[in-house]
This record gives C-alpha cells, sequence and structure tokens, in this order.
C-alpha cells in the first residue's frame, strides 16, 4: 500500500526480511508507493514529491546480519538514487532523514543514524549529501550476494513528529514493551512481531501475553447459544491506551461489522486482566465470525 503522513507501514506484514542471492542474483530490493496525488499532492512536482520550498520527513528501523543496505528514492528525473546506511551489524537501529526540496532542484537530504532521544530535529547529523531528489516511491536495496537484512516500522511525513515515535514521553504501552527487555522503537514497536507467532506486540500488550514467546496466546473462549454467539475473552487492565474494536463477518471479507454487537465487562477480573464478553446474535446467517482489533489511543 501507499506510504502515508504520519503512517507506520510496515513492508509485507510486521517486517520484511531479504537477503542476497546466495549464488544467485546478487540483488534485492522493495518498495512502496507514495501517495503523490493523495495525501501529499501539496509537496507534489508533476508525478514526484519534491515542490520548491518544502521538507519531507521519513524515518525506519533497521538490521544487517551482514554488508551493506541501502535506502531508494526511485522515480525521479535521476532515475534511482541510492543511500549506503552504516553497517549496524546484528542491532536493530533507528535511521531519520530530512529532504529540503530548494530552488532549481537544490535539494539537500540529511541523515540522523540512531539519533539520541527524545529527537531533536535540529541535532547533528549524521551526513548530508545535495543533488535532486524528487521521487515518487521510498525503498530498501541489498546489494550482495550473501547479505541479509530486515525493514521495520518505515513511516513518511511531513514533519519529524510524524515519523519518530519519542521514546521520552511515557505512555502505557512504551512502560510496558521497555518492561519486557524491548525497545519502542525497534523490537518493541507496536507492529513489530518479537517471537514471530503472528501477533504484534501490540496485540501482545492488549491480550496480556508475553511478546517473547510464542507459545503464550491470548485466552478466549467462543459458545454458542440457541439466540446468539458469545466469545469470552482477557483485556489486560494496564493497557489503558488500547482501543478495543469489537466486529463480526459473515464471509471474513471486507463487511466487518460492530452492528448488534455488544462487548461488555463480565466483572470478573484479577490484579492484571478483566474478562469481558463479545455477544452476536443469531440471524439467517449460516456463518458469523467474530474478531477483536486493537489500535494505541492516538
Amino acid at each position: 500500500g501507499y506510504i502515508a503522513t504520519g503512517a507506520i507501514t510496515t513492508l509485507g506484514g510486521a517486517y520484511a526480511n531479504f537477503a542476497g542471492g546466495y549464488g544467485g542474483p546478487a540483488y534485492m530490493d522493495i518498495s512502496r508507493p507514495v501517495d503523490v496525488a493523495g495525501a501529499f499532492s501539496a509537496y507534489n512536482s508533476g508525478d514526484t514529491v519534491g515542490a520548491d520550498g518544502t521538507t519531507l520527513w521519513g524515518s525506519f528501523a533497521y538490521h544487517t546480519t551482514n554488508g551493506s543496505l541501502n535506502l531508494m528514492l526511485q522515480g525521479g528525473p535521476g532515475g534511482t538514487l541510492y543511500f549506503l546506511l552504516p553497517e549496524n551489524s546484528n542491532t536493530d537501529s533507528l535511521y531519520i532523514y530530512r529532504i529540503d526540496f530548494g530552488a532549481g532542484n537544490a535539494d539537500t537530504i540529511t541523515f540522523f543514524n540512531n539519533p539520541t532521544l527524545p529527537f531533536n530535529p535540529g541535532s547533528t547529523p549524521t551526513s548530508t549529501a545535495s543533488g535532486d531528489f524528487s521521487f515518487s516511491r521510498v525503498g530498501f536495496a541489498l546489494n550482495g550476494d550473501t547479505f541479509e537484512g530486515r525493514i521495520e516500522n518505515v513511516a513518511f511525513g511531513t514533519t519529524a513528529s510524524d515519523v519518530v515515535i519519542s521514546s521520552s514521553a511515557s505512555t502505557p504501552y512504551k512502560t510496558w514493551a521497555i518492561s519486557k527487555g524491548l525497545d519502542p522503537l525497534t523490537d518493541g514497536a507496536p507492529n513489530f512481531d518479537k517471537d514471530n507467532d503472528g501477533s504484534s506486540n501490540l496485540t501482545e500488550y492488549a491480550f496480556f501475553t508475553d511478546p517473547k514467546s510464542g507459545s503464550s496466546l491470548p485466552a478466549m473462549n467462543v459458545a454458542t447459544g440457541a439466540t446468539d454467539l458469545a466469545l469470552t475473552y482477557l483485556r489486560a487492565k494496564a493497557a489503558t491506551d488500547v482501543t478495543f474494536i469489537a466486529e463480526w463477518s459473515a464471509t471474513l471479507a471486507n463487511d466487518w461489522s460492530t452492528t448488534g454487537l455488544t462487548d461488555v465487562a463480565t466483572g470478573t477480573e484479577n490484579t492484571d486482566t478483566a474478562e469481558y464478553r463479545v455477544t452476536v446474535p443469531r440471524d439467517s446467517n449460516p456463518k458469523k465470525f467474530v474478531r477483536i482489533r486493537v489500535q494505541l489511543t492516538p
């Protein structure tokens, strides 16, 4: 999908793993389009972003096992531009960049590798470069036969605050992530799946499961009655910055709805969790599916 303003856009699921050819093609890349005609229409220059006098920000977390990884800006008059990232091998690293589009395509890109947090946009950068940096796609490339890398939490926006999750501002989620030995900006980010069990860190937080154990799963029970379908589940009481959205579907397609559904506390709770029950009335639909969607409260 598009990389949109202020959005954390994951590549290939919770994160993107990719590697060189290991005897085959020695080049691997992945990229996504920028919504030039929509979210960034005020910044476009034809079919790219790069209007004179504007500034755009980007950020991402990355991890290289070995070798080099490149940030790519594609679709501009200069073709694909490559920016080599520092080789922070076997380390989850935060990378922030700012592009200032100057008059007559005199553009500047400024990089911050693992900056001090909270991030100060006026801090000393790691490096800068000049050129014509208008583009329509953002991507990443490995250019070695046996190189490996991972990209996570790709963000793109119009201000630094759009793309940087400040670890200085304490929130219940960040407190939880740190308590689990995770970095809220890298392996502890909400969309990251630390234990590769199919549940994001945010899901683990909301349902009081262990983000480092693939066998720790949400406690949920389903019961079918004469008049309704009921799903009972546990919410983490500490997850006060999470919105729980119960929805039902008849097809598992794009027909998810909250109509006619109730989601209320049962009154059963302990120190860490509170029990809730979602009820969906039975009707002429031969099948009904229920899910609990969670999101961090802005």
